[in-house]
């Protein structure tokens, strides 16, 4: 056994995991790599059980599988919780909503505030009640009365890198 090894953990485009090359199929433990997961100075670390691990991210550290909504009455959405790739589910937070040029839809998620990418059910799911404001062309989501506009994505701050050079 060596000493202090640091596995060298990598999380893809659509939330899968890998250990120093190979793909984590144990969907329990990727779930409790996902739930080990923190940010630390721009950088992703998986903190757990007294050891720390590097982990470099494709493109978001989590993934929204699916959304569970509320519809009202009327037919508006009243409330939407997130299914996170590692099964946790949470209201969805409207403010930080955002979609890039590819048109991937991101929000915020956990307590962390991680970036959290849509897969693409759960996008579709949600464009379902996409709605456009003005003559600017701005999009939004109605959520329990309240528009939420779908910002576009700023410069991200997680430099991207091949798997190769994980």
């Amino acid at each position: 056994m060596v000493e202090n090894y640091r596995y060298q953990y990598f999380i893809d485009e659509e939330g899968n995991w890998f250990c120093d090359g190979q793909a984590v199929e144990d969907r329990e433990l990727a779930a409790f790599l996902s739930r080990c997961l923190v940010e630390r100075g721009g950088s992703y670390l998986v903190a757990c059980e007294g050891e720390v691990h590097p982990v470099t991210v494709a493109d978001a550290p989590l993934v929204v599988r699916h959304i569970h909504r509320q519809v009202g009455a009327g037919g508006g959405l009243e409330q939407v919780e997130i299914e996170l790739g590692d099964g946790r589910r949470e209201m969805l937070d409207g403010e930080t909503l955002e979609i890039s040029p590819q048109h991937i839809l991101y929000c915020r998620a956990t307590d962390q505030g991680l970036r959290a990418r849509f897969c693409r059910p759960a996008y579709y799911e949600l464009m379902r009640h996409l709605e456009m404001e003005g003559k600017f062309e701005r999009f939004y989501v109605a959520i329990g009365g309240r528009r939420y506009v779908i910002k576009p994505t700023r410069e991200e701050s997680v430099e991207r890198r091949d798997f190769k050079d994980a």
